[in-house]
Parts: C-alpha cells; sequence; structure tokens
C-alpha cells in the first residue's frame, strides 16, 4: 500500500530539517578546524564552531528519536492508515 499523501509531506520536511542539521554540522567543524590551524582567530570561532556543531549534532538525534516516534505512530496501525488515506481524499 503506497504511504499517504501527508506522510510523503511529512517525511519531505524531516529530509528538509535533517539537511539543514548536516549543513550547520559540517560548517562548525569547517570553523574548529579553520580556527585551529589560525586561518580565523582561533579565541571566539573556536567556541562558535564547537556550539554550533553540539547544537546541531543534539538537535539531530532529537529530531530523529521524535521521528522515528511518529512514524511508528503513523504506520502502527491500518486503522490510522485508513483514516488519514479518506482525510487525504477529502482534501
Amino acid at each position: 500500500m503506497a504511504a499517504p499523501r501527508r506522510v510523503k509531506k511529512y517525511r519531505k520536511g524531516y529530509a528538509m530539517r535533517m539537511g539543514v542539521l548536516a549543513t550547520l554540522f559540517v560548517v562548525g567543524v569547517l570553523i574548529m578546524v579553520l580556527s585551529r590551524y589560525d586561518v580565523i582567530p582561533a579565541r571566539p570561532w573556536g567556541y562558535v564552531g564547537l556550539a554550533a556543531a553540539a547544537v546541531s549534532a543534539i538537535l539531530g538525534l532529537i529530531s530523529t528519536v521524535v521521528e522515528a516516534r511518529n512514524e511508528s505512530e503513523l504506520e502502527s496501525s491500518p486503522e490510522n492508515a485508513r483514516r488519514m488515506n479518506e482525510e487525504d481524499a477529502r482534501d
């Protein structure tokens, strides 16, 4: 059975959110590397990079746990899938 449109829309939102968090993580690591080799001043920028990487990693973990919980609720029962298909058909 194909996934309802709502599920596809929800997964697209999750993919975009994870893309932003992954980009923020890479930028944070890049800032830390550049500050390590004195390309940019180490004192303020190293901490900024560390904070960006840490925050994005923590938010990515939380977002993944929430996504897994929501995914299990969406596909856990045929009743939920049927109800969501009916709601999507009405829209």
